[in-house]
């Protein structure tokens, strides 16, 4: 195990379209992390439903901001990121769950790799309507395989 993270600004930013009382599970995690964001901003990209209530209801410190026309999802997860507050941005699906230490992973990835400007860490995927699963989605799939091009900043 690396040393324990510096402590930086991080901004969640979550970006959503009719997601209801499910996203909520997805934020439970957030909040359960080993080290604490300095926000969580989720991005209501023009939902129809009561996405953005459900969330101010269950979580009134979890910041929500609306976007002013659907703008899908790498539009949505721009305006958040002008929207944050945070040094540094993470982001996460609205149908994810973080594990309790993902966020801390990350961070030691970061002290490890001064040099860097950003990680990512592979993931388990799993379907619940399919029953589609892979133990590491990235690796399993040809689609991300480029990330395996990316050259390292050491070795």
């Amino acid at each position: 195990r690396m040393q324990k993270p510096t402590r930086r600004s991080t901004s969640l930013v979550i970006a959503t379209y009719n997601r209801g009382e499910k996203i909520l599970e997805t934020i439970k995690t957030a909040l359960a992390q080993s080290i604490d964001f300095e926000e969580i901003l989720v991005v209501d990209d023009c939902s129809s439903d009561d996405t953005a209530q459900l969330i101010g209801a269950a979580y009134p410190d979890v910041r929500v901001v609306r976007t002013p026309e659907n703008l899908f999802t790498s539009g949505a997860r721009n305006f958040g990121a002008r929207a944050a507050k945070g040094e540094w941005l993470m982001f996460l699906d609205h149908d994810d769950l973080l594990l309790p230490e993902a966020h801390e992973v990350l961070s030691e990835l970061l002290d490890a790799f001064p040099v860097a400007r950003a990680a990512f860490a592979d993931h388990t995927y799993e379907n619940r309507v399919t029953g589609e699963y892979y133990e590491n989605h990235h690796s399993a799939q040809a689609p991300f395989h480029r990330l395996r091009q990316i050259h390292p900043l050491a070795s």
